[in-house]
């Protein structure tokens, strides 16, 4: 793991701050769900465990906007500075800051307003849907918070302030962790969503004391250019897709487990699918360091740059898969522990679960980078393709066939979903962005033979 540094080149591109700033990050915003459901394992029955989760495809709609700003916006601003055209800067960063403040009004607006449809259209179980509508009323608010977090924490993150950054997750974690048990116990589900918005709100008040009080960012300008929107949009749109395909996964897996086993086999889906986007948000430490990389390689508009970043790309992928295959086979039953879910054949089908879910990581991981690798290198369609049909369709139509068979098998065809989806992606066609001069096969087999020598 190194600087992409190059003879005569002057990239401020590293890969451990990125990487350990934004795997914190990551590691943080998981803990903070996984909090919030351990107390709700906790002080609750599995009925309330399982009506919050049914709320999550709304809080990926919510993630998926928020990335679509941040990730275009922050890749145009490190062209612009590799590019070094710093009068194009200020520009972009009001642009972001106007988009994400009209998105989050826009969330808090229709959710206040269609509360309840919404909440019904998720859960239609008589029992869930009370319990999820009063979870339901602080995520309103926090909507509003959540695109501009993610824009203000990723631009941070970016320009040298991966410290505040770290430390703005920390807040985070440690303001919820202290509210979801005290709220939790005092005014009940509602207490643990409360805690969450509180936290969120900490959070970007550390971020937004960085930029003002240390001259990190510009003054901000209300300023919107229809023009940047199209081009943010494109560059933002595949990557803000993985939302998208969690989203239909999520939903799709969580009706079909409904149906079949009812709030059994809807607990064991929601272990299942947690775990499964752990990996893929624990994985975009390397996602935002590729990120980086790539877009100040094409600034410089230089091949050995691009080249050197994905070498050092999935050499991570590599490492990090191992973790994760081998954390889900030996430490199951302690994972499980921690939703302390009270149903005792539903806790063992989701200690299956987990290990089964020990084949995945390595293709959830490669199919991310490859998406990443095509969305700055101009192949939008091929992005959107493998975020939202490889990492989405594939896994919902293989688990919702084999669901047919029983819950275990519904836990295979969400876990041979990735796997399958990899074998599917290496039939695309090849291609080569002459700009930049890469193949993407190409870098894989660099990597392979440069990590075997």
């Amino acid at each position: 793991m190194k600087t992409i540094q190059t003879e005569g080149s002057t990239n401020p591109v590293k890969f451990f701050p990125i990487f350990l700033g934004a795997t914190l990050a990551a590691m943080i915003d998981n803990a903070q769900v996984l909090i919030d459901e351990t107390v709700i394992g906790n002080l609750f029955d599995d009925a309330a465990f399982g009506a919050v989760n049914l709320l999550e495809p709304y809080l990926l709609l919510e993630e998926f906007v928020s990335y679509l700003i941040c990730v275009g916006g922050t890749a145009l601003l490190v062209r612009a500075r590799g590019a070094k055209n710093t009068g194009e800067m200020p520009k972009l960063y009001n642009h972001c800051v106007t988009c994400c403040l009209i998105a989050g009004l826009t969330f808090c607006t229709l959710y206040s307003l269609f509360d309840e449809q919404l909440v019904s259209l998720v859960a239609q179980d008589s029992a869930a849907y009370p319990i999820a509508l009063r979870a339901f009323y602080w995520d309103r608010f926090n909507s509003f918070v959540t695109p501009l977090y993610d824009f203000l924490y990723t631009y941070t993150l970016y320009f040298n302030g991966a410290l505040f950054s770290s430390i703005s997750m920390l807040v985070k974690l440690g303001v919820n962790t202290a509210l979801s048990v005290y709220l939790g116990v005092k005014i009940g589900i509602t207490g643990v969503t409360c805690a969450t918005l509180i936290a969120n709100c900490a959070g970007l008040s550390i971020l937004c004391l960085y930029i003002l009080v240390k001259h990190r960012g510009f003054h901000y300008r209300p300023y919107v250019n229809p023009g940047t929107i199209k081009t943010l949009t494109l560059l933002g749109l595949p990557e803000s897709s993985s939302f998208l395909s969690i989203f239909i996964l999520e939903a799709g897996v969580n009706t079909a487990a409904m149906r079949q086993f009812s709030i059994r086999g809807v607990t064991v889906a929601a272990v299942l699918i947690n775990l499964y986007e752990v990996v893929g948000f624990i994985s975009e430490g390397i996602s935002e360091y590729e990120t980086a990389a790539v877009n100040w390689a094409l600034g410089e508009k230089s091949r050995e740059e691009m080249q050197d970043g994905m070498r050092v790309t999935f050499r991570a992928v590599l490492m990090e898969s191992v973790f994760f295959s081998l954390l889900f086979l030996l430490a199951a039953p302690r994972i499980i522990r921690l939703f302390d879910i009270d149903d005792a054949e539903a806790a063992k089908s989701a200690i299956t679960a987990v290990r089964v879910l020990a084949v995945s990581p390595a293709a959830i991981i490669t199919t991310r980078v490859t998406a990443i690798f095509y969305q700055y290198t101009e192949k939008i369609g091929r992005a959107i393709l493998v975020w939202v049909f490889f990492l989405g369709v594939v896994p919902l139509l293989l688990a919702a066939f084999l669901s047919l068979a029983g819950l275990s098998a519904m836990v295979w065809g969400v876990a041979l979903g990735p796997v399958i989806a990899v074998a599917l992606l290496w039939t695309l066609p090849t291609g080569r962005k002459r700009s930049a001069g890469v193949d993407l096969r190409r870098t894989m087999v660099i990597f392979r033979d440069d990590f075997s020598s």
